[in-house]
């Protein structure tokens, strides 16, 4: 990145070098930690200063002479608590430090802003064309054209008329006031905390009219800014000091902040984002905490970008009222139910219509167009992600599964080898190349797995090293499990094993399916969770790609299963032809559809790999073809070093069999699954009891046990 000469050169600033996202995870490199003053309340402050606002000086922070306090290095290691150095670690509106002063605990510390007139706003900044580019807590802003590491909809092209130069703040959307999204990934976005413009005598601040808000008295919304309850303690269950004394924490809450309702003791959060309601305490040694109040809303959550959600939230994270889709006052716009008629834009509630990050509505405010709703990402899910024209969930910074839809930057091995490029063919020669492979993510030289190995890996510019995997962590918790085969499965897991997004169970598009909440009522059939209505082996879903009916879920089992090396005998295993994908194939071909010869399973030469270790009931004999990991067809390594695998030449147990629309006309006598599972007769009750009998359905061909269309 060119270095910065606009703003950050004319305030003092501490070296901050750029490193990769994962390196700046560890080393905070996307905050700027100023010298000669404070950004928003002064979280990042670096300097030197040790002296009180009336002069006092400041005790050392690893001294508890003559104050004991918990505010240390050791409680609060990326605060900067060195020395007796004016510091905010825990939250204040200001800087501040102990004293050395026995009968003063504690004062604030007069450090100026690094935001001086020359980056006010007037308004609510929508006009505001200046150069700053550091949030109020020190985060560095995001640049507007890119996507990493937050994707979003807020770019100069969609947006031409609203500033997005460069990473400066803005506000292109109606906040209220100028924001940038931020270069930490755990920090989607932030306000930038610049100062409103002065012009004329101060006037006090105008409330906008409550009936834009939904008030709240038992939960809060987003941040808890609406939070009018009467909760007067925190979660360590220490009562809070009123909001309108000074003792034992001298603070002038009420004067800065006229309009949050600063009440008795109770809690409240008049700071707005990333608090939630907090009070002071009265405990002399216990600043302040947050308060146990519940989120409204605790229940809903969105899967990935939020398209699909289908809830009633009718109020965003500021707790103003949503404005009916169609409906176009105060804000005029084309989001409307006959523009989008599959988006779900009923009455005002949250919606993604127009594939932003998640639910959003119109505000009924008129100062404000846009926000945010308060909806939670379901549980499980980390880093960033994006609904591709495939409907997979592709991923920038985790792994769903064996990593088929990452999609991140990561670029080295787990071993520290930088990667190859796939469009090149040094040092390492090899048939990985994008145009092969046209859906599988193979830009720069990022880690993918194009091919179905356990994880993501690449070639290496090793010439002694042809490739390695790559250490990418998992997406999702991996303690979220299920028993048995996952009948009592409750979690919120909606994704498959490949990453496709999962079908909502109340929703026919783009599978029609009798799997409905109104047919299996005690199934847990919600949102589009991962269920097994039906007693398959594990949890399972109809997944969003129209070409990919269901699949089964990422999900673990919580005991793994003992492994066997025979397989039943209700599984056919043909040695001339293959049903399904071929997982059952037990032939004797050894050569690719090319003519190369097979490598043998037990070999790690020419290439490694692990197959016989991980699959060891798949059939991995010499080096004859198989299908151990549900590939498309059956497949073998080659000896070949320039050419990893390939798939083999062995015809369908049934070529001609074929079926017209969605199969209800069919009458072949095809009796096998595509995992090679032999059918029931359809007039038997054993080993599975049903009511898709003959007797039942007269007219659906239930003859033997031959194949039929899903009842």
């Amino acid at each position: 990145m060119a270095p910065t000469t606009s703003f950050l050169a004319t305030v003092g600033l501490m070296a901050v070098t750029y490193v990769s996202m994962c390196e700046a995870q560890a080393t905070q490199s996307f905050m700027v930690y100023p010298t000669a003053c404070v950004y928003g309340s002064g979280e990042s402050y670096r300097g030197t200063q040790s002296t009180t606002e009336p002069g006092l000086t400041c005790q050392a922070w690893d001294s508890q002479t003559p104050h004991e306090h918990s505010r240390n290095s050791t409680n609060y290691p990326n605060a900067g608590l060195e020395g007796n150095y004016c510091r905010n670690p825990d939250g204040e509106p200001r800087t501040w430090c102990y004293t050395t002063d026995p009968g003063v605990r504690w004062q604030y510390c007069s450090i100026p802003s690094c935001y001086g007139q020359d980056n006010c706003y007037t308004g609510n900044g929508q006009d505001y064309r200046g150069n700053a580019m550091v949030t109020a807590s020190g985060r560095r802003c995001q640049r507007w054209d890119s996507q990493a590491p937050h994707p979003h909809g807020n770019t100069p092209a969609s947006k031409p008329d609203a500033g997005l130069q460069n990473d400066y703040c803005r506000n292109p959307d109606g906040e209220g006031q100028p924001w940038c999204y931020t270069m930490d990934p755990g920090q989607r976005w932030e306000y930038c905390g610049l100062p409103v413009c002065e012009s004329g005598p101060t006037q006090a601040p105008t409330a906008p009219p409550d009936a834009y808000f939904s008030y709240t008295s038992d939960c809060y919304f987003g941040s808890g800014l609406t939070y009018r309850g009467t909760v007067s303690t925190t979660q360590g269950g220490i009562t809070c000091q009123r909001w309108d004394s000074r003792t034992p924490h001298d603070q002038d809450y009420p004067n800065r902040f006229p309009l949050g309702d600063l009440r008795e003791n109770y809690c409240r959060n008049p700071d707005g984002p990333p608090y939630t309601p907090w009070c002071y305490t009265t405990d002399p040694n216990v600043l302040w905490d947050f308060c146990q109040v519940p989120k409204c809303y605790a229940n809903e959550c969105y899967v990935p970008d939020g398209a699909d959600y289908r809830g009633t939230v009718a109020v965003t994270s500021s707790g103003r009222q949503c404005q009916p889709w169609n409906s176009q006052s105060p804000h005029q716009h084309d989001r409307t139910p006959q523009n989008y008629p599959q988006a779900g834009l009923t009455d005002n509630y949250c919606r993604n219509p127009d594939d932003d990050t998640s639910p959003w509505c119109y505000t009924i405010d008129p100062n404000v167009r846009v926000e945010y709703c308060p909806i939670d990402l379901c549980t499980g899910w980390t880093g960033d992600y994006i609904l591709s024209g495939d409907f997979t969930v592709q991923t920038t910074h985790c792994a769903i599964g064996a990593g088929a839809s990452y999609r991140g930057t990561l670029s080295r091995t787990e071993s520290g080898l930088t990667c190859q490029r796939w469009d090149s063919q040094t040092p390492q020669q090899h048939n990985y190349q994008p145009s092969r492979y046209p859906d599988a993510g193979l830009d720069e030289n990022y880690c993918r797995n194009p091919d179905g190995e356990p994880r993501t890996w690449c070639f290496t510019t090793d010439p002694n090293v042809y490739w390695e995997y790559c250490n990418i962590p998992s997406c999702f918790d991996e303690s979220e499990c299920y028993n048995g085969n996952g009948e009592s499965y409750r979690g919120s897991r909606n994704v498959t094993s490949s990453g496709r997004a999962c079908q909502r169970w109340d929703s026919q598009t783009p599978h029609p399916h009798s799997r409905t909440p109104d047919n299996f009522p005690s199934a847990g059939l919600d949102e589009n969770f991962c269920r097994n209505p039906d007693g398959e082996a594990e949890p399972w879903c109809y997944t969003q790609d129209p070409n990919t009916r269901w699949e089964r879920c990422a999900l673990n089992p919580c005991v793994a299963p003992s492994p066997t090396t025979t397989m039943p005998d209700y599984i056919e295993k043909p040695t001339s032809c293959y049903f399904g994908d071929g997982a059952t194939y037990r032939g004797q071909v050894s050569t690719t559809e090319t003519g190369i010869t097979c490598q043998r399973w037990d070999s790690q030469n020419p290439h490694q790999q692990s197959m016989v270790d991980r699959y060891p009931n798949s059939g991995l004999e010499e080096n004859y073809c198989r299908n151990p990991d549900s590939a498309e067809r059956p497949w073998c390594y080659t000896t070949d070093p320039s050419n990893r695998w390939q798939y083999c030449s062995i015809p369908a147990c049934y070529p001609g069999d074929c079926y017209t629309g969605d199969g209800a006309s069919y009458r072949g006598t095809m009796s096998v699954t595509s995992s090679g599972r032999r059918c029931q007769p359809w007039a038997s009750q054993t080993p599975h009891a049903h009511d898709r009998t003959p007797q039942n359905y007269p007219q659906a061909g239930l003859v033997q046990n031959y194949c039929r269309y899903e009842l």
